[in-house]
């Protein structure tokens, strides 16, 4: 009788803290959930700049560390969100694209990275790769077929 009391009172115990444990996961829920637009907005903060050359300098560095997505999202904003339109200068848009380009590239997705390229073009056709960035095996070959097909 004592060890089914004893049983009894170890179950109680197990289900009172599984209980509570239970309740502070969905109280650390709960405030994550609050706290998720402030976070968000932080983030944001972050890379959404009013200075062009901000985000180039972020999205170029996260190119160069490996954070591809982070590289596409800040250099289409510095492209298609500047706060005054025209905000970035002809530089920091061929710096932009390029860098777009190298994404797309770097991806196997040839169509979209010459579409960058060719955008790249269109603001400057004279535009020159690096000698080591024209002959990178996945976008040296994309970057000299648009600039001949440009040419023509």
């Amino acid at each position: 009788m004592m060890r089914a009391l004893l049983t009894f009172c170890d179950s109680y115990r197990i289900h009172a803290i599984s209980g509570v444990k239970a309740e502070v996961k969905k109280a650390a829920w709960i405030v994550s959930l609050a706290l998720a637009p402030l976070l968000l907005s932080a983030c944001a903060a972050t890379f959404w700049n009013d200075d062009p050359q901000q985000d180039l300098i972020v999205g170029v560095k996260s190119f160069e560390e490996g954070d591809m997505a982070t590289a596409k999202l800040v250099l289409n904003h510095l492209l298609n969100h500047s706060p005054v339109d025209g905000a970035a200068t002809k530089e920091q848009k061929l710096t932009a694209h390029k860098y777009l380009a190298f994404i797309h590239c770097s991806n196997d997705e040839v169509v979209q990275c010459r579409s960058e390229f060719d955008k790249l073009l269109s603001i400057d056709p004279q535009f020159r790769l690096k000698p080591e960035e024209e002959g990178h095996p996945k976008w040296g070959p994309v970057f000299r077929d648009e600039k001949a097909r440009f040419g023509k």
